[in-house]
């Protein structure tokens, strides 16, 4: 719902200034449009910096994941109750990243933030 309410305000903001930069001049001074150009150019801003930053941080995740699966699988055989129950937590804390991140990967609106790589990620056990 949040997705929806920012993409039409985006919109409105997007067609308020444009409308009011080729149009009547006494118009483009308006404060509407002076207050609408700069939320619009603080929205391009955030959205640039943003998708290299959450990408890059996925991806890091993404190795963290790996390394805790193959942890798990090399500490099997013969550890201790404390070891187990530290690798235990690791393994709740990861699959329920990977929940989040497959859940918000499918939303329409963030999908250019997450790799589509993350929907290959299997629960580890």
């Amino acid at each position: 719902m949040l997705g929806y309410v920012l993409v039409w305000l985006f919109m409105l903001l997007a067609v308020v200034c444009i409308y009011g930069l080729t149009r009547d001049t006494k118009f483009a001074n308006s404060w509407i449009v002076i207050i609408s150009t700069c939320l619009l150019v603080v929205a391009l801003i955030f959205w640039t910096l943003f998708l290299p930053l959450t990408r890059a941080s996925i991806y890091s995740t993404m190795q963290e994941y790996d390394a805790v699966q193959e942890t798990l699988d090399h500490a099997r055989s013969e550890v201790s109750l404390y070891e187990r129950i530290a690798i235990t937590e690791q393994v709740a804390e990861m699959n329920q990243w990977r929940a989040k991140v497959q859940y918000w990967n499918d939303h329409w609106l963030f999908t250019a933030f997450y790799p589509d790589e993350v929907n290959n990620l299997e629960p580890i056990q």
